[in-house]
């Protein structure tokens, strides 16, 4: 990046500068996505609780936070721009880190839980990915569905056999556990010392964060919904709403496509599962024309310069 293009990135995130370009960017809302949030020395990757705390605290000041419920009448708004954060997969750094300082703004969020891993406990299976690929010893790794080609493990080999691995594991049904044992394997990791601690939160820590923060749906498997039939999207959809309903006591209204993936077919199940929002991946700011079940969201991004840019941009 240039030197001028941070010093206008820079100069944006001024109150006084973001407030005079607000109007040029026209009605509409945002939806921030958030993963991880988490020290510098952590183990899988994430934004640094520093960094977030930057972005809340701008958020908190120069927009307008708002509520899930909110979200509708905000869709022609011009005055201070409405942003609703969202995070995804209800980590247990949301409770460590993440909550603590939403709180102290007093800024509220939704949380989307993929509601097996709460219920069990079990690392997510991008963890294991993950996991796997930073504990293997070997320069070269081969995957087995596709042994023609091979990854060095420095120089960025590590990261593209991950994305790899994931786009793989991501495109199945379940069941999962012998792709994921294949890829264990690869990697040359002996799965009984691939030790994983708990990831996500507990149903009691998510309990305890939900003054702040809206509970809401995010499949029970985590599957693809776009490759789901009528019978596996209303299993996914129902399962997870009923999780959370029992355990929170709280009906969840808002929907999150596990890794973006939906079709017609899995909005209409969303829908008819009583959800009145659910939301995509797809880029961009919600405005009046927005569908209600196709909501748009942008990528919290790694720096407090880089947010102010997104939002003026989007």
């Amino acid at each position: 990046m240039s030197a001028a293009a941070r010093f206008v990135k820079r100069m944006l995130s001024h109150p006084a500068v973001w407030q005079a370009a607000r109007p040029l960017a026209g009605p509409g809302c945002i939806v921030l996505t958030y993963h991880r949030v988490c020290p510098p020395d952590s183990r899988f990757p994430g934004l640094v609780v520093e960094t977030f705390r930057a972005h809340i605290e701008w958020l908190a000041a120069n927009c307008r936070p708002i509520r899930a419920a909110e979200l509708p009448g905000c869709l022609e708004s011009t005055g201070k721009l409405p942003v609703l954060v969202t995070f995804d997969d209800a980590y247990k750094d949301y409770h460590d880190h993440a909550y603590p300082i939403l709180k102290s703004y007093g800024v509220p969020a939704v949380n989307f839980a993929a509601t097996q891993f709460i219920d069990s406990g079990e690392a997510p299976w991008w963890d294991v990915v993950h996991a796997a690929a930073h504990a293997t010893r070997r320069d070269v790794v081969t995957l087995p569905w596709d042994p023609q080609k091979t990854y060095g493990m420095r120089n960025g080999g590590r990261s593209a056999a991950i994305a790899a691995c994931k786009q793989r594991v991501k495109a199945m049904l379940e069941p999962r556990a012998t792709t994921l044992a294949q890829i264990i394997e690869a990697f040359g990791v002996d799965e009984a010392a691939l030790s994983i601690e708990r990831q996500t939160m507990t149903w009691d820590e998510l309990r305890a964060v939900s003054d702040l923060t809206e509970i809401g749906a995010h499949s029970h498997t985590h599957p693809l919904m776009e490759f789901l039939d009528e019978a596996q999207l209303a299993h996914e959809v129902a399962t997870s709403r009923d999780r959370i309903t029992a355990e929170t006591g709280r009906r969840p209204l808002c929907f999150a496509y596990p890794s973006g993936s939906f079709s017609e077919q899995a909005k209409r199940v969303v829908r008819e599962h009583g959800f009145t929002l659910a939301f995509s991946t797809i880029p961009g700011r919600n405005r009046v024309d927005a569908d209600r079940y196709e909501l748009r969201r942008v990528n919290g991004p790694r720096s407090l310069e880089d947010l102010v840019w997104k939002l003026a941009r989007v």
